[in-house]
C-alpha cells in the first residue's frame, strides 16, 4: 500500500490552480507549508503574505500557482479525497461483499499514514484541514457555478464509491448516496467533537467510531 500511494499524484481539475504546484520545488513547498499554516491559524487568518514570508519568497510568486486561498483550499481537499479514493479502491477491490462496508468505514475513520506519500506533507494536518475547513470550500454563494466547473469532483466521487458499496450490499435500499455522505461527514464531525466538544459524542476512540458508523450503515439498510 505504501509504495502504491507513493506513486499517486493528485488528478485535480486544472481550473482550480493557475500553475501545477507539483511542477516545481516552490509549488511543492507551497502545498506543504500551506497545510502547516492553515492547520496552525485557520483559514480566516491564513494569508498568502504570511505564507510568502514563511517561505522567504514574494507574495506574487504564490499567485502564479493559485488565484486565491479559496482555490488553494479546494486543491488541498481535492488532493485528500484523491488519496482516499485510491485507498478505498485498493483496499476493497477483492473483498467479499459482506466485508466491504466495515472496510470502507475503517478507511474513512483511520487517518492516512505519514509514510504513505513522499515529501514533507503532513497528512495528519491535511486531515485536520479537511475536518475543520473543507465545508468552507462549498458553503459559498458560488457553489453552483463551481460545482459545474468540477471543483468538488473528488469528494463526490469518493462519496459515490461508498454509495455504490451500500447499493451492492442492499440493492433495495432507496438512499445509498444520502447515507454515504452522512457517514463521511459524521466521521469528521464526531472526530472533531471528540477532540473539542466531547459531550456531543460517545464514540471518542477510533475503534468506537468505526463500530458506530458500521452499525449505522448496517442497521439502516437491513
Amino acid at each position: 500500500m505504501h509504495s502504491f500511494l507513493h506513486s499517486v499524484r493528485p488528478n485535480i481539475n486544472p481550473k482550480v490552480y493557475s500553475k501545477d504546484p507539483f511542477s516545481s520545488e516552490l509549488g511543492k513547498k507551497i502545498i506543504a507549508e500551506s497545510i502547516v499554516m492553515i492547520d496552525e491559524v485557520g483559514l480566516e487568518s491564513f494569508t498568502f503574505k504570511k505564507l510568502a514570508n514563511r517561505l522567504e519568497t514574494t507574495e506574487s510568486s504564490l499567485y502564479r500557482y493559485f488565484e486565491n486561498k479559496h482555490k488553494l483550499l479546494i486543491y488541498l481537499t481535492s488532493w485528500y479525497w484523491a488519496l482516499m479514493e485510491y485507498r478505498l479502491l485498493y483496499t476493497t477491490a477483492n473483498l467479499p461483499i459482506h466485508e466491504k462496508i466495515h472496510a470502507s468505514v475503517k478507511i474513512i475513520c483511520t487517518p492516512l499514514s505519514e509514510e504513505m506519500i513522499e515529501g514533507e506533507v503532513s497528512l495528519q494536518k491535511l486531515l485536520n484541514i479537511v475536518i475543520a475547513e473543507s465545508p468552507k470550500a462549498f458553503l459559498t454563494k458560488d457553489v453552483d457555478s463551481e460545482n459545474k466547473e468540477g471543483y468538488f469532483t473528488g469528494f463526490k466521487r469518493f462519496s459515490g464509491l461508498l454509495g455504490d458499496i451500500i447499493k451492492i450490499v442492499n440493492p433495495n435500499y432507496e438512499y445509498p448516496y444520502s447515507l454515504a455522505s452522512v457517514v463521511i461527514e459524521s466521521a469528521h464531525y464526531q472526530r472533531f467533537y471528540a477532540a473539542h466538544l466531547p459531550k456531543l459524542c460517545d464514540a471518542r476512540q477510533e475503534s468506537q467510531l468505526i463500530q458506530f458508523l458500521t452499525d449505522l450503515i448496517n442497521k439502516t439498510i437491513q
